[in-house]
C-alpha cells in the first residue's frame, strides 16, 4: 500500500511541476491573444468618449414619448388613492374612515398605506393569542391608560397589555382584535 500511495505521489508530483507556466496556475486562466491587446484602442481618448456617450447623434434613431402613455398606465401607482367618499359608514366591507373631531390630542395612530388600522392578530406555536397595535404617535402610555379603562368596562377580566415604548406598539394578550379595532374607532383613529 506504501508503495501504491508513493507512486501516486510521484505522479502527482510531477503533474504538477510541469504546469509551471503563470497561465496554468489558476484552474480558469484566461488565455490572450497579444494582437487583441495592443489592437484595442484605450476608452479614455476624447474621440472614444465620445462614440461611446449617450449624447452621441445616432441619424438612424429617432426618440418618441407618444407611446409612453401606454406604459404609463401598466406602472404601479406609487401610493395608494384616497376612497371616495360614501354616503353611508360603514361600507359593506366594515371600513370606516377617520374622524379628525374624536382623536385626543395626547397620542395618535396612524392608519397603513391602505387605509385601514394597524391591528395584527397573532397566534404563536404554544397557542398563546396576541393582538398588536403599531404606528402609535405621542403619548403612548396615556393610550395604554384609556385602552386598560375600554378593556376594564367591556372585559370582565383583567386584560394584560404591554407598551414598548422604543418600537412605538403596544401588545395585548389573547384575542381582543374586535374590541381593539372599537376602541380605535371610537377614539377617531
Amino acid at each position: 500500500m506504501a508503495a501504491t500511495i508513493a507512486r501516486n505521489f510521484a505522479r502527482i508530483r510531477g503533474h504538477v511541476l510541469r504546469r509551471n507556466t503563470p497561465a496554468m496556475l489558476f484552474k480558469h486562466a484566461r488565455r490572450y491573444n497579444h494582437d487583441e491587446v495592443n489592437n484595442y484602442t484605450v476608452p479614455y481618448f476624447p474621440e472614444e468618449a465620445k462614440k461611446r456617450s449617450s449624447d452621441a447623434e445616432y441619424p438612424d434613431i429617432e426618440v418618441s414619448t407618444e407611446d409612453f402613455k401606454f406604459v404609463e398606465r401598466l406602472l404601479p401607482q406609487k401610493t395608494v388613492p384616497i376612497p371616495d367618499e360614501q354616503e353611508l359608514y360603514p361600507t359593506p366591507s366594515g371600513w370606516v374612515p377617520t374622524n379628525e373631531n374624536l382623536q385626543p390630542k395626547e397620542y395618535g395612530v396612524r392608519r397603513t398605506r391602505n387605509h385601514m388600522l394597524p391591528c395584527y392578530y397573532k397566534k404563536h406555536n404554544n397557542g398563546r393569542e396576541t393582538v398588536k397595535i403599531q404606528r402609535i404617535y405621542g403619548d403612548i402610555w396615556k393610550l395604554k391608560e384609556d385602552l386598560s379603562g375600554y378593556f376594564a368596562s367591556n372585559v370582565e377580566f383583567p386584560v394584560d397589555i404591554q407598551v414598548h415604548e422604543v418600537g412605538r406598539w403596544i401588545l395585548v394578550r389573547g384575542n381582543y382584535t374586535e374590541q381593539v379595532a372599537q376602541f380605535l374607532l371610537s377614539k377617531g383613529f
